[in-house]
């Protein structure tokens, strides 16, 4: 893999003569030992050498039959360390199974160097900024036996970057935690979290300080627009915004390091790090070794004898000198002035899981990308029943939808049914608002919203209802957005002049186009909603369906359902 990339080799010595040089020689046995981790005379040889500098060639191997090279893909921050250490190491000869040792380190971003192991597993060291990308890359089937995460090599705490005048007002409300810090009155940036380490780290932050009560993922999709809305390329970009523009230009996530080196060689801070309360995320540097099955064991012997040079104290003064902690996140010898930054302790937020970062891109593209939305509600009879609060089912899916339009970008493309069975000629629904952009009628939106408690009569009319709906964004479907209809009930189909079930489901998996997907969200509320049709309506579409037992929770859940689709 690594050799498809633009690489510098770690230079040294000519290897053509005998007597010129000292080599450090790994024996056939000892390589073996490594991959084995458990050779005692390895591991003594190790402690004797140090850094691996130390020993003395032999005539067997004064001359190398071949040339073995070790490929190490890095993140851009530590790519000038780790290649000093790559030509120090390089430059003690080191030799395996009568094969030279050279090393080439290449300097990549983790999305592309973990898009391009994926697609072409060779055996490589790959030194990512975060475990988020080598997270994604373990959860690869076809390589979750070849990925290895190992130990980090340096770390980095997450900051909040501020032009000097503005790092007072923004430590303020960050005392609250990082969700106060990014959301606050201090107007702060992030990258694209499904693209940047700093921005999904900063994403995930967010998402567990919001939780997982009804409602949060919504709130969570509302946070993201607004921060999507003034995203940044790159920290890098970010600060130099701030050096351009310190009363203008917003705050913005950046790692301690990149703070750091952005006020290097500058009379003063360009910015200051802002180190918010609470669980902090923290770029951990892991080093990952890809090893496919039929790989070199030589080679992947000797790319763990190099690994262990970036944890030497050599190594790791090194690491110091360019800003990055230690594995241990011990705090920089340096306080603030021109470096900007703090010895500030921080308590490092859990690991990211593979899981949850999908997730939290899931939410960020929902934020990102306006919808075509069309909410379908039930006014059945029986949504006029109490929900044990002191109001009806149908009082507190109006008081959602409500809040729902309420945070709706302009951009958005929403309408409104209501339905329940009618006699002929009537259809069971009845279109209360058109497709139409938000801008134009969210008033409208919201004042035939309220109006639904004064609509409920009579039975349910599903199958119908969820087809014509599913038919109509279909017709209008828009390829910019998320195509989505969103249908709560409280029961089941009573229609008996109406289709039945195979036959919705069979048209709507005729009907259904992977290449324009028109998707349907169903809610179904309360024990007497027909979830499993419900379930195989959401599924035929390739839509979701949520089931809310206890009607209190028709507000967040229909927040959820209609905010991130």
């Amino acid at each position: 893999m690594a050799g498809k990339h633009t690489a510098r080799r770690a230079s040294g010595p000519s290897y053509g003569s005998r007597g010129r040089s000292r080599r450090l020689v790994v024996s056939v046995a000892v390589v073996v030992a490594v991959l084995a981790v458990v050779a005692a005379a390895a591991a003594s040889a190790l402690r004797r050498s140090g850094d691996l500098r130390a020993a003395a060639p032999t005539a067997a191997s004064a001359t190398c039959s071949s040339t073995i090279t070790i490929p190490v893909v890095v993140a851009p921050a530590v790519e000038s360390v780790t290649r000093a250490i790559a030509e120090r190491w390089v430059g003690n000869h080191p030799v395996a199974s009568d094969r030279c040792v050279t090393v080439t380190v290449t300097g990549q971003e983790p999305l592309a160097a973990e898009r391009s192991i994926e697609t072409d597993p060779t055996p490589t060291l790959w030194i990512p900024d975060s475990s988020v990308w080598a997270a994604m890359l373990g959860a690869t089937p076809a390589l979750s036996s070849a990925v290895t995460i190992g130990n980090s090599i340096a770390t980095s705490p997450l900051v909040l970057a501020a032009a000097p005048g503005k790092a007072t007002a923004l430590a303020a409300t960050a005392k609250a935690g990082w969700a106060a810090g990014v959301i606050g009155k201090v107007r702060v940036a992030i990258c694209d979290p499904t693209i940047s380490s700093t921005g999904a780290l900063t994403a995930l932050a967010l998402q567990a300080q919001t939780g997982t009560a009804p409602g949060a993922s919504a709130a969570l999709v509302g946070q993201f627009a607004r921060l999507a809305a003034s995203r940044i390329a790159s920290p890098a970009a970010g600060l130099a915004n701030l050096q351009a523009h310190p009363a203008t230009a917003p705050a913005l996530v950046a790692s301690e390091r990149d703070v750091f080196a952005g006020n290097q060689g500058k009379p003063t801070a360009v910015a200051t790090a802002v180190y918010p309360a609470g669980a902090t995320p923290v770029l951990d540097f892991p080093v990952v070794t890809v090893a496919p099955a039929g790989a070199d064991q030589v080679l992947v012997a000797v790319a763990t004898l190099f690994a262990q040079q970036l944890a030497t104290p050599n190594a790791q003064r090194q690491f110091t000198a360019a800003g990055l902690r230690d594995p241990a996140g011990t705090p920089l010898p340096i306080d603030s002035g021109s470096s900007g930054i703090a010895s500030q302790i921080v308590t490092a937020a859990p690991a990211p899981d593979a899981a949850k970062l999908a997730e939290t891109a899931r939410l960020w593209k929902a934020a990102a990308k306006p919808s075509h939305l069309l909410a379908v509600m039930d006014v059945s009879g029986s949504m006029r029943d109490p929900a044990g609060n002191g109001q009806s089912k149908i009082a507190i899916a109006a008081a959602a939808a409500q809040s729902a339009i309420a945070l709706m970008p302009d951009g958005w493309t929403v309408g409104l049914w209501s339905f329940s069975i009618q006699a002929p000629p009537l259809t069971d629904w009845t279109e209360l608002v058109p497709l139409g952009k938000v801008r134009a009628q969210r008033t409208s939106l919201q004042t035939a919203a309220g109006t639904l408690p004064s609509r409920v009569s009579g039975n349910s009319g599903l199958y119908d209802t969820a087809l014509a709906a599913f038919e109509q964004v279909t017709r209008s479907y828009d390829p910019s957005s998320v195509n989505v209809v969103a249908l709560l009930t409280d029961g089941t189909n009573l229609d008996s002049d109406g289709i039945d079930l195979a036959t919705l489901l069979g048209k709507l998996k005729t009907e259904f186009n992977p290449e324009r997907p028109v998707t349907i969200v169903t809610i179904g509320v309360g024990p007497d909603a027909d979830a499993s049709a419900l379930e195989q309506i959401a599924a035929a579409t390739m839509g979701r369906f949520y089931s809310v037992k206890d009607p209190a929770n028709i507000r967040g859940v229909l927040l959820d359902s209609i905010i991130v689709n």
